[in-house]
């Protein structure tokens, strides 16, 4: 019998330490929530209900405490369920989840009826709904917290997002997360948005180079999406949208592997071979014209045509051979194109001053076509607007 009883209390004594474990591993699974806020909705739910919740449990206690004292004074000589002060509380609590001890209608006089009706009006219905009012609105509050953070995707997302962060990492050679940290940390009262120049140069986020700190910058834009972007980000990635949809189709436009400032390289390209075609053209046409003149004395010939007017009688073909010539891709000279016929049909007139590049930078580059200064060759954002305009 000792033997059994020393089991007996042995398997008691596991019994309540594995209780008491489960506990502390059901309350450590609710603090790694905290790893992603989408998961981690109901602890901070709770905390931010923490305050309410208090003043409410301690009026709430109040009631209960006073209620079932009540019940168990007033029938406990006559009911079991009642008999106690504890067993009274315990069927308070059951009478919270709708389980009424109801009897027999001769057997329940008027004090148990009045009895009923006042804790079914302070507890079952105004308590309880109270206590769902205040949950309900901290989670909407911690809902509408974690919604306006841009950074915070849903967990499957960024689970993805972690390994092919660290291989792309990898590939391009990007610093660590603490030290990028580090960097912003420093740079945050910085007015200007974060660019490649800026983070090739930074001292504590080392990256092997421009175009890795560049490729870092196209990830984040993946991953984070369009409203990461500063305003002249949103007028960038428009005006590339905008030739996506009127080169390629709606359909294909995110296929299209090109960037905005090799557009912009190449067409200037084009439009300084075109200009030196039609200078050579114009000169030759003069030049009939003054022999013309010499020999039959005609009248005097109109001036020479706009700027505008000669590329405007530039044929696509002329376009397209001096793409082909300068070695720049179909996709750059449709676009030229493109604009160029949007430019011809919202003109209206044909000017000297209303040129169909719609651009200072571009009609002053040089004919010869050699290469210049990446300032040069990069026209700012600004006037490239005017350009796709």
């Amino acid at each position: 019998m000792n033997v059994i009883k020393d089991a007996v209390a042995y398997q008691e004594t596991m019994k309540l330490l594995a209780y008491l474990l489960v506990f502390m591993c059901l309350l450590r699974l609710i603090q790694y929530m905290e790893v992603h806020p989408r998961v981690d909705l109901i602890s901070r739910t709770v905390m931010t209900a923490s305050g309410d919740m208090f003043h409410f449990f301690l009026i709430f206690l109040i009631f209960f405490a006073i209620l079932a004292w009540l019940a168990h004074w007033s029938f406990g000589p006559d009911k079991v369920m009642f008999s106690t002060f504890r067993i009274s509380a315990n069927t308070c609590f059951q009478m919270l989840i709708g389980e009424y001890p109801f009897e027999d209608e001769w057997t329940e006089g008027w004090l148990q009826k009045i009895w009923y009706i006042l804790y079914t009006f302070l507890l079952f219905l105004v308590s309880l709904n109270i206590l769902l009012a205040i949950i309900v609105e901290s989670f909407l509050r911690v809902k509408q917290e974690t919604e306006g953070r841009l950074e915070v995707k849903s967990l499957v997302m960024d689970i993805f997002a972690l390994p092919l962060k660290a291989l792309m990492g990898f590939h391009h050679g990007w610093p660590t997360t603490r030290a990028l940290r580090i960097h912003f940390e420093a740079t945050r009262l910085w007015k200007e948005p974060v660019t490649a120049k800026e983070l090739a140069r930074s001292q504590h986020a080392h990256f092997r180079d421009k175009e890795s700190a560049a490729e870092f910058l196209r990830y984040n834009h993946w991953l984070l999406g369009y409203n990461v972007l500063d305003e002249r980000g949103r007028q960038y990635e428009d005006y590339k949208r905008f030739l996506c949809e009127f080169i390629s189709g709606a359909g294909r436009c995110s296929s299209l592997d090109f960037d905005m400032q090799s557009l912009q390289r190449q067409i200037l390209k084009i439009q300084a071979a075109i200009r030196r075609f039609l200078a050579a053209k114009r000169m030759e046409k003069r030049k009939r014209q003054k022999m013309r003149s010499l020999d039959r004395r005609p009248e005097v010939s109109k001036g020479v045509t706009s700027a505008k007017q000669d590329l405007t009688d530039a044929s696509a073909s002329v376009i397209r051979e001096f793409g082909q010539r300068l070695g720049i891709k179909p996709l750059m000279v449709e676009a030229l194109l493109l604009m160029r016929t949007e430019s011809v049909a919202t003109a209206g007139t044909d000017t000297e001053e209303n040129t169909w590049t719609g651009s200072e930078s571009l009609a002053s580059a040089d004919d010869d076509g050699s290469s210049k200064d990446r300032s040069t060759e990069r026209p700012s954002t600004e006037k490239s607007l005017t350009l796709f305009v």
